[in-house]
């Protein structure tokens, strides 16, 4: 009981650390917004074998994850909504994009379960003793194997869709097979940035009032 209304009593005030922000309306915000309402449509077309429509999302969608970053970096739009919503969009992208690629037999779901471990783990622990809301910051190598991780998917994406179109069909096993091994880099970064991640919940303290920082980057 007392674990719950803790954990109500965090939930609480993220809501209201979002809520009484009356600048959340903001060019980033809308983009990852954006985002984040047109990422569910890449698991139909996915499992549809429309892979160049697929591929086409995906990069607007990482293209769009970097640009509400850098913007809210360069104009100071930084808001608590954004710093909480952010990484949101990026796992439901990397996710959907899986999940769909998992589906199409173009990745074995052993490499999606392995993805998952990590963010459940993170999840529960940050609802549990956060809220949801643990303000802990990315790490440099959490930078790093997002960026790879959706690198080694667009690569498979390209692949895929090469196969749909009948184009360069020489090209799609190398792609594939590239954006797969770049996958499995990006798996041991994932890991690897889940510990750091982990460590630095179960060693906070508690909330500290400090001015969100973006994480356009992911987490």
């Amino acid at each position: 009981m007392k674990q719950s209304s803790t954990t109500r009593r965090s939930v609480g005030r993220l809501l209201e650390r979002i809520g009484v922000d009356e600048h959340w309306r903001t060019v980033p915000n809308l983009i990852t917004i954006t985002r984040l309402v047109l990422l569910p449509a890449l698991v139909p077309l996915l499992l549809n074998g429309l892979f160049a429509a697929a591929l086409i999302l995906t990069v607007l969608a990482f293209l769009s994850d970097f640009l509400d970053g850098h913007i809210a970096r360069r104009t100071g739009q930084v808001t608590a909504l954004g710093t909480w919503l952010d990484p949101v969009a990026d796992r439901v992208a990397g996710l959907a994009v899986m999940f769909g690629l998992a589906a199409g037999h173009a990745i074995p779901w052993q490499f999606v379960a392995l993805v998952l471990v990590p963010d459940v783990v993170l999840f529960l622990v940050s609802v549990i003793r956060f809220g949801g809301d643990p303000r802990v910051p990315v790490t440099r190598i959490g930078k790093v194997r997002t960026a790879v991780l959706f690198a080694g998917l667009t690569s498979v994406l390209l692949g895929m869709a090469l196969l749909e179109t009948a184009l360069l069909p020489g090209w799609v096993p190398v792609l594939v097979g590239a954006g797969f091994a770049a996958c499995l880099l990006g798996l041991v970064g994932h890991w690897i940035a889940g510990a750091q991640y982990l460590h630095a919940m179960l060693t906070k303290p508690g909330h500290r009032d400090a001015t969100p920082t973006p994480v356009g980057a992911g987490a």
